[in-house]
């Protein structure tokens, strides 16, 4: 390998000429090119993947230039795979990249995803997420999952070879599209959506080198103060795509976060379960004629308090960030639940009662 744009990385350790020459035959299958594509297409060009192959339907829009940075306003109006084409053949001639202008559904992704060494998904809706997660267990693909709402970003890598990884519907059991944020209703953060694409360039690189498997472990990053969680995604042993033969990807209904302004207007279908320290629950207390049932936080080992039958529970926590880690805990357990969004912050923000 002697081009000149792959210098700086052989001498690395892990990587070298026959990393090098490993990412020169990978073969990657990217869904969406828009905020998380635009970067992580661009460093996997840059890196020297042989073979991207980039699907979207969409035009470009001058209202998505702020995260997605593959495009200028001059191609507003052109198709997303068309000028990304042409953006990763500029950087990298040696890369082959072939498009489909089209939305992926279960037909193209059964025909696509057997030619491919692993999966990125750089969507925003989660009817397509399902289809990537079925599709990609069916044929034991690894991909990596990303997703930004707001100030908060996730990213897990899933890989179905192995007997004990989770799936997205471990995550989110029911969950439909039209039920979790976008980015016209929460708004989002361009750097972030960046940052996430950045890493799933990353961790693809990471797994196509071996330095790393593709497992179960969801990254929680909380752009306001850049904290990061760390979960293990466990499987569901209800889960009917990992756990049990299925013929369908479609999910029942449900949700996954829940607005303050939403829990008010149903607090009958809810039981608030407070995950907060004792401290913080001293200092901001729940507003008059809210009760909620406190629980310890994640890894004390503390049991689920019994809850009332056909209530919900609503997990509440600073800011919202914990009681993700803990919905996934709970889910891999078979219980589901919902977050409050925005947790106690939000609460106090708006100073709803």
């Amino acid at each position: 390998m002697t081009d000149p744009r792959y210098a700086r990385h052989l001498p690395l350790e892990h990587w070298g000429p026959e990393g090098q020459q490993k990412l020169s035959r990978a073969k990657i299958l990217v869904i969406g090119a828009g905020g998380l594509s635009s970067p992580a297409l661009l460093y996997l060009a840059g890196a020297g993947v042989g073979h991207l192959t980039v699907v979207d339907p969409d035009h470009i829009d001058v209202s998505n230039l702020s995260r997605q940075v593959l495009y200028t306003e001059a191609d507003a109006g052109r198709l997303k795979v068309e000028v990304a084409k042409e953006r990763i053949e500029a950087l990298n001639p040696g890369c082959r990249v072939e498009i489909h202008a089209r939305a992926l559904d279960e037909p193209l992704a059964k025909e696509l995803f057997p030619r491919f060494d692993l999966i990125l998904d750089g969507s925003d809706r989660m009817d397509c997420k399902t289809v990537i997660n079925f599709t990609a267990h069916a044929c034991s693909k690894p991909w990596i999952y990303a997703s930004v709402s707001g100030w908060e970003g996730r990213i897990l890598s899933l890989e179905s070879r192995r007997g004990d990884s989770g799936c997205i519907r471990c995550l989110h059991p029911t969950l439909k599209d039209g039920q979790i944020d976008t980015c016209e209703n929460q708004g989002v953060v361009g750097p972030l959506v960046g940052a996430l694409g950045s890493l799933q360039a990353l961790e693809a690189i990471r797994i196509l080198l071996g330095v790393a498997k593709a497992g179960s472990r969801l990254h929680s990053i909380d752009g306001r103060t850049l904290s990061v969680l760390e979960h293990q995604l466990r499987k569901n042993p209800n889960c009917p795509v990992c756990a049990a033969k299925t013929t369908t990807a479609e999910p029942e209904e449900d949700v996954l976060s829940l607005s303050l302004g939403d829990y008010q207007k149903n607090k009958e279908r809810y039981i608030l379960v407070d995950l907060r320290p004792e401290t913080e629950r001293e200092a901001h207390p729940l507003p008059p004629g809210h009760t909620a049932t406190a629980w310890g936080a994640p890894g004390t080992q503390e049991p689920l308090p019994e809850l009332p039958a056909g209530k919900t529970p609503l997990l509440l926590c600073r800011r919202g960030m914990m009681a993700y880690r803990v919905q996934a805990e709970l889910s891999g357990k078979g219980v589901s639940s919902v977050v409050l969004r925005g947790g106690m912050e939000a609460w106090i923000r708006e100073g709803k009662s």
